[in-house]
């Protein structure tokens, strides 16, 4: 398995698209698309962030081990690596006044925004900025922090 095969398989797994995966790491979604197809690798400073992404080894991403975890249980036992796994961001393609009218992520702007940093109109989050808030910390016309 090559380094892009591995690349694209992880990546599928944490349910990110490429355009996602290149934000994370501060890249263009063709770079993301080079990596996997084989044309180009990524700096050794990106492949060090990969692999903490992923819980993995650098030599098992560029095929030195089979290994792919440099420690299994914490990958499996991780709340944030799960919380990715079944909470991908999400975004409505309508909108309302310019703004999406759903949107589900870390930071989230929507008519409807759930995230760790919620704006929209209804928000709920760590961090919630509308009209009507819940979270955390929220500012809003009503709004509710815990």
């Amino acid at each position: 398995m090559t380094f892009g095969d591995k690349l694209s398989k992880l990546r599928k797994e944490a349910n990110y698209t490429q355009e996602q995966f290149a934000e994370l790491l501060g890249v263009s979604r063709q770079s993301v698309s080079k990596w996997e197809s084989g044309v180009t690798y990524p700096e050794t400073e990106k492949l060090v962030r990969i692999a903490k992404l992923f819980s993995c080894s650098v030599d098992y991403l560029l095929g030195e081990s089979n290994e792919e975890s440099v420690f299994p249980t914490e990958r499996k036992q991780s709340f944030f690596y799960d919380f990715k796994i079944r909470i991908p961001e999400r975004k409505s393609e309508k909108t309302v006044f310019g703004m999406p009218l759903y949107h589900i992520g870390k930071n989230a702007k929507g008519f409807f925004a759930i995230g760790w940093r919620a704006q929209g109109v209804f928000s709920v989050g760590l961090m919630a900025k509308g009209f009507f808030s819940l979270g955390l910390i929220s500012f809003g016309a009503i709004s509710l922090a815990f």
